[in-house]
């Protein structure tokens, strides 16, 4: 594969990786995600798997909501 392990030993161990997993682990309580997959569509967030379907009609309400706001303000993530 290519890896380096020295490399990767030493990037385990750097209080800056820690930070960051542990910035987007707080991210991920803050919106209810625990676990994979999960994404965001909008003001929308999918917490798990869906069908193709189902993102297909979210991808389209939130395309509504775009084209329906009066001003960028009133298009906020929910929680």
């Amino acid at each position: 594969l290519g890896l380096n392990y020295e490399q990767l030993q030493k990037d385990m161990n750097d209080e800056k990786i820690d930070g960051y997993l542990s910035d987007n682990y707080k991210l991920a309580v803050s919106l209810n995600i625990e676990g994979t997959p999960a994404c965001i569509v909008g003001t929308q967030v999918v917490p798990g798997a869906i069908n193709i379907n189902s993102l297909k009609n979210i991808i389209e309400q939130e395309r509504a909501k775009i084209s329906t706001a009066k001003n960028l303000k009133e298009y906020t993530v929910a929680k």
